[in-house]
């Protein structure tokens, strides 16, 4: 399981070669603990820093420390995690244009509409099963490297533009609300 891990932040950058199924799913355990763990430290220390001041606009210490760590780590494994999935699915046999999937049901989870709604869970779906079919030796691509490296950075940089014009839309919002609340 350790091993798995370090092999996870070793091959950061690797998106050529392949990670079988325990590899992946090691890695997605891990990232999963670590994530719940800084969330519930970060919601706990919140409730309770507004609980103690009765003031929701001054969070604790505690509290920043655990919003900062919770966000440089998601940071620091957006681009060791896309590697992974890419040699996931190139393990699998299947092109590595077909990485897209996850972070397109990313991008369509955030849009309220009922039917982007209904495609990106539909899409995780996909995601899904590719990460739990077998491997496939005999199917690697030979130069695939750049390839999945230019799939890989186009997604994110698409996937960081959507994120931040979804945050600016809703602080637009959020904005405009509280002008017109204060009217």
């Amino acid at each position: 399981m350790l091993a798995a891990y370090q092999n996870f932040w070793r091959q950061s950058f690797d998106f050529k070669n392949r990670s079988s199924r325990s590899a992946y799913w090691w890695v997605f355990l891990i990232n999963l603990i670590i994530y719940l763990v800084l969330t519930t430290t970060f919601l706990l220390s919140s409730g309770l820093s507004v609980a103690l001041t009765a003031d929701v606009d001054h969070f604790s210490a505690v509290t920043w420390i655990a919003l900062i760590l919770l966000f440089v780590w998601g940071l620091a494994s957006i681009v060791p995690m896309s590697a992974l999935a890419m040699r996931r699915i190139r393990d699998i046999g299947l092109s590595p244009f077909l990485w897209l999937v996850f972070p397109v049901s990313i991008i369509l989870g955030e849009f309220t509409q009922i039917w982007a709604m209904i495609i990106s869970g539909v899409l995780a779906i996909v995601y899904l099963i590719f990460t739990l079919l077998p491997s496939k030796p005999d199917k690697m691509k030979p130069n695939s490297q750049i390839k999945g490296s230019l799939i890989v950075t186009t997604g994110l940089l698409v996937l960081i533009s959507l994120v931040l014009g979804i945050c600016l839309q809703r602080r637009s919002r959020l904005f405009m609300a509280q002008t017109q609340i204060s009217q």
